[in-house]
């Protein structure tokens, strides 16, 4: 348990410095976040793949949803605080249980 805290801190020193040396460049020091660019171009629509490999070298930089964008260094080193990463993602569990309890009574309630 110590061994990875102490991995998490040097990861996040790191992250640091990256995110510095981007600012002090004048660099967006952000992810990029699909949410964003997919609110940019109209969805005609979907279609499941399923489960498909992706090659490594066709993954382009970024997160899922925008509140995730300052969690990570542009090299996606963690930069929050220990603690305050382990809130937010029990905070963010909490929530969509609250959220999927909330479903399934709307769903009995409709039935």
């Amino acid at each position: 348990m110590i061994e990875g805290k102490i991995n998490y801190d040097k990861a996040r020193k790191m992250g640091l410095r990256t995110v510095n040396k981007y600012k002090a460049n004048g660099w967006n020091a952000n992810l990029p976040s699909l949410d964003a660019i997919l609110s940019k171009s109209s969805i005609m629509s979907e279609v499941s793949l399923g489960l498909t490999e992706i090659p490594i070298k066709k993954i382009k930089g970024g997160t899922r949803t925008n509140a995730r964008r300052t969690a990570f260094s542009p090299d996606f080193l963690p930069i929050l605080i220990r603690r305050q990463n382990l809130l937010q993602s029990g905070l963010a569990s909490m929530w969509l249980t609250k959220r999927k309890g909330l479903e399934t009574l709307l769903k009995f309630m409709n039935t």
